[in-house]
């Protein structure tokens, strides 16, 4: 014990009191100090005591002088030695998927760490919110389920959760584990868990890369041969779209051609292909731009036209062999056109310098 400044107390005695009300005091002993400010004592709260269960009993420390040094509260209660010790609920993996087991793993110990032998499970899940459904009739339907038994009485006691109670989705759902004994003991823990429709997500992956377009299909981290459609998007004559459906096989891979704007990539994830069926739940799907930011440049040397064309997307031109610079020209500009403006007065000028090429659309 210290004083006020931290020092500690002169005293080699102090003398122990037990307080059952603010009159009523009685000394137990006396205790001396081991070193300067060191107090040890222990005693037992016997019957003769006459203290009162359900209520608070005072200690109280005092020097020789009957000066309070501290003064502590207790609750004295009828001491009754619960059954349940530990309680613990763990599942057999950080999520449950379809066709796959999973199930709960619970344990119950006394106070002499072995198994409660009276002890009873109760299981309720309830579904808490839907993620992602693979079917239309799915919106938010309550799922639940119950379940009760003893424990087993070594070991740990196994419930297995049937995948079957829930629908073709992605779900969060809550279990509550409740434990009692024949001594109305009652122990709850509460687990959150992930039910995942598919073992393996699948994903369709697209994209557009140095004049080509790319579609991927992935369960997992696994990419798989799969069947598909895709829809290819151009303009026509009416500033409107045209389409362009075929069957595919993922993983997809093809030269962009230059009058196509879109592409759409669809697969069926659960069954045959059946796109006509009005039904988007089975299906992924993934649209990939292509991208039109062209700049051109150029300049008119001699007998020649030198033209520089830079941008995000490839184009891909006829190759014809030993063609005059003016015909090589004529036979690029159909696939060029959808893009390029070229400079009126330049392209005259070279197409003059050979005399015999005309183009009508350039006056």
């Amino acid at each position: 014990m210290v004083n006020k400044r931290g020092k500690p107390i002169s005293a080699n005695e102090i003398d122990v009191f037990i307080a059952t009300d603010r009159n009523t005091y009685k000394k137990l002993h006396s205790v001396k100090a081991y070193r300067k400010g060191g107090f040890e004592n222990q005693f037992i709260l016997a019957d003769s005591l006459k203290l009162r269960l359900d209520n608070f009993v005072g200690i109280i420390l005092k020097d020789k002088k009957g000066k309070i040094l501290i003064s502590k509260s207790i609750n004295y209660e009828d001491y009754i030695l619960p059954e349940i010790k530990s309680f613990e609920v763990k599942n057999s993996d950080e999520s449950q998927f379809r066709n796959t087991p999973f199930s709960l793993r619970i344990t119950a110990k006394d106070f002499n760490n072995l198994n409660v032998l009276d002890g009873k499970i109760k299981i309720e899940l309830e579904t808490k919110y839907l993620k992602t459904t693979y079917e239309p009739s799915i919106t938010t339907i309550p799922i639940t389920w119950k379940h009760e038994q003893n424990l087993e009485p070594f070991g740990e006691t196994f419930i297995h959760i049937p995948d079957s109670i829930f629908p073709a989705a992605d779900l969060l759902y809550d279990i509550k584990a409740v434990l009692h004994n024949s001594n109305n003991e009652r122990l709850e823990k509460t687990l959150s868990i992930n039910y995942e429709y598919f073992t393996k997500k699948p994903n369709l992956e697209a994209r557009f890369e140095d004049g080509f377009v790319y579609a991927v299909y992935r369960e997992g981290k696994d990419t798989v041969s799969k069947k598909g459609v895709v829809y290819r998007y151009f303009p026509n004559n009416f500033s409107n779209l045209n389409v362009k459906k075929d069957s595919i096989t993922f993983p997809f891979k093809e030269k962009v051609n230059a009058i196509y704007h879109r592409f759409n990539f669809w697969v069926d994830i659960d069954s045959e292909l059946n796109f006509d069926k009005n039904n988007d739940y089975n299906f992924l799907t993934q649209e990939v731009s292509i991208p039109s930011s062209l700049s051109v440049s150029g300049y008119y040397l001699q007998d020649s036209l030198i033209m520089t064309i830079q941008g995000d997307r490839l184009i891909f031109l006829p190759q014809p062999k030993k063609l005059c610079p003016a015909a090589l020209l004529a036979s690029c500009l159909p696939a060029l056109l959808p893009f390029l403006v070229f400079w009126r007065r330049l392209l005259n000028q070279f197409l003059l310098g050979f005399g015999k090429l005309t183009l009508p659309f350039f006056g």
